[in-house]
Order: C-alpha cells, then sequence, then structure tokens
C-alpha cells in the first residue's frame, strides 16, 4: 500500500506549494512636487496608490520615500493600509535629553527605502553634525540629502514628543501587514513640525512581496487523487473472494 500512497500523497503536497508561489507587486506615484504642511494648520498631506493583485497576502514589503528641502528633524511620515500603519519617520534625531539635538537632525532631504530587515534604523542612523555651510532657514541649512536602506522608526507616539528613547512599537513597522491582502489603497501621510521652512513630497513607491492565497481549484484535485488512490488500493486488498 505504501508504494502508491507515497507518490501520490507527494503529488498532493505538491499541488498545494504551486499554488502559493511568491510574486512581487508595486506601485509608484512619481513626479509629484507637493508641499508638506505644517502641523499647526491642522492638515497633512496625504498621497495615495492603488494596488491589484488579485487577492494575494503580504509577505514582505519596500517602502522609498524622496522628500526635498528642509530639516529632516521636524517630518513625520505615516505609511496606512487595511486599517494598519507604520510610522516611517517621526523626527528622527530628535532627543528631549540632548538640548543640542532638541530639533532633531539637521539633514536636508530623504532618498530611502525602509524595510524591516534594513541593517540601521534611521531614527538612530541619521547624521546629526551641521555642515559649515549651515545657517537657520537658509538654502544651505544642515547636510544634504540622506540616501540608503533603513528600518522604519517605528516609534507610536506624537511627533511633538518624540524621543530617541522611546520604545519601537511592532505594531507600527512594515511587518503590521504581513499576512494580509495587497488588494486596494496605499496611503503615505505626511507633515512638517516646523513652520520655518518647507519641504516637498517628490515621489514614493511600495514593493510588495506576496504569497498567493491557495485555491480549491489547486489543492483539491491533487488531494482528492490521494484518496482515489488509498481506495483502489484498498479495494484490490480486500475485496470478496480474494485470498
Amino acid at each position: 500500500m505504501k508504494s502508491i500512497v507515497l507518490p501520490l500523497l507527494v503529488a498532493g503536497l505538491a499541488g498545494w506549494w504551486v499554488s502559493a508561489s511568491a510574486a512581487t507587486i508595486s506601485g509608484t506615484a512619481s513626479n509629484l512636487n507637493l508641499a508638506i504642511p505644517e502641523a499647526s494648520t491642522g492638515t497633512v498631506l496625504p498621497s495615495t496608490l492603488i494596488l491589484s493583485s488579485g487577492g494575494q497576502l503580504i509577505s514582505s514589503l519596500r517602502v522609498s520615500v524622496t522628500v526635498a528641502g528642509g530639516a529632516n528633524g521636524d517630518l513625520y511620515i505615516l505609511l496606512e493600509h487595511g486599517g494598519q500603519s507604520s510610522v516611517l519617520v517621526n523626527r528622527p534625531g530628535l532627543s528631549t535629553a540632548a538640548p543640542s539635538s532638541s530639533y532633531g537632525s539637521p539633514s536636508r532631504g530623504l532618498n530611502v527605502t525602509f524595510f524591516d530587515a534594513a541593517p540601521v534604523d534611521l531614527k538612530s542612523s541619521i547624521p546629526m553634525t551641521l555642515d559649515a555651510s549651515y545657517a537657520e532657514g537658509g538654502v544651505n541649512d544642515g547636510q544634504a540629502q540622506v540616501t540608503g536602506d533603513f528600518q522604519p522608526d517605528g516609534r507610536a507616539v506624537s511627533p511633538f514628543s518624540a524621543d530617541l528613547n522611546s520604545p519601537t512599537t511592532a505594531t507600527r513597522t512594515l511587518a503590521e501587514f504581513n499576512n494580509r491582502v495587497v488588494d486596494g489603497p496605499w496611503t503615505l501621510s505626511l507633515v512638517r513640525i516646523d513652520s520655518l521652512e518647507t519641504s516637498t513630497l517628490e515621489s514614493w513607491s511600495v514593493e510588495v512581496t506576496t504569497t498567493t492565497v491557495p485555491e480549491p481549484g489547486t489543492v483539491l484535485p491533487s488531494m482528492l487523487l490521494v484518496c482515489a488512490g488509498v481506495y483502489v488500493r484498498f479495494i484490490r486488498r480486500y475485496r470478496p473472494g480474494r485470498r
């Protein structure tokens, strides 16, 4: 009996795994050049992408953001989808424990990609030293645009009280989106805390690695084949009159 059941069982499992193959779904919003509002106005800048995958589930994702303009220490950026959210940026470099960084990082602009497995996080790795051309509110205020791969900030605290010692909350990292359906709107919301400078959202994108939801049409036939094989083998062995 094992000689027929084992190959059929392998075939059934193969039907399962083929239906759960990974895919990559992505969306990009480019050439936006949208001004990021200041918090005292009571508004945020929303930018939305619509992704479609036919019901596939999220395994992991990357989010790329390009911002030009004012100091990054005044930025707050939130990603939302399907009732979940992840804090990508929360006034990086800000620390109430150190007067020298009470305004956050003076670096200007971002061209970064966020994903949970990145080697460093933005909030503690962003440049903090002013360059020689620093002038408050001037064109050369702070440093050049920050580039590279970073873990999302993750601190689910108000940008008015953010501190480097705030806990990173797991429910606000990109892993919060895992095992949820890709399809639907993805919204990036941005706001600045300081009204003296301006920042502009130039572009952003989402790249999702998915796992297809197993469909009964691909799994069931293989499993029925296993059952049929077992049944035939049983009848042949134990049919009446057999010695």
